[in-house]
């Protein structure tokens, strides 16, 4: 029997609920998105967010935050209901 090994240095990883995760508006970019909740006006609102997907472990994925990307560690992600969401679009937060 032969194996292959990889073995990479331990990562710190960004995970997200597989339900936050849209499919990417049609045309150029990443195929993926989160809905990001940004406070404007007084209100909190929905923001679509382009995100780079690192790896499926189990129901959650994990996703690159950080330098280069748009979303960054502490932003607040829409986790259910998204397929129902539009950019823009008033939310309630609910913890």
């Amino acid at each position: 029997m032969v194996a292959n090994v990889h073995i990479r240095k331990d990562q710190r990883a960004h995970l997200l609920p597989l339900t936050a995760i849209a499919p990417a508006a049609a045309g150029p970019g990443k195929p993926f998105e989160v809905y990001r909740t940004t406070s404007l006006a007084g209100k909190e609102v929905a923001e679509r967010i382009p995100v780079t997907l690192e790896a499926v472990l189990d129901n959650r994925v994990a996703i690159r935050v950080g330098p280069g990307e748009r979303l960054k560690p502490g932003d607040r992600v829409v986790a259910a209901g998204i397929h129902r969401l539009h950019d823009g679009e008033t939310v309630r937060i609910v913890e």
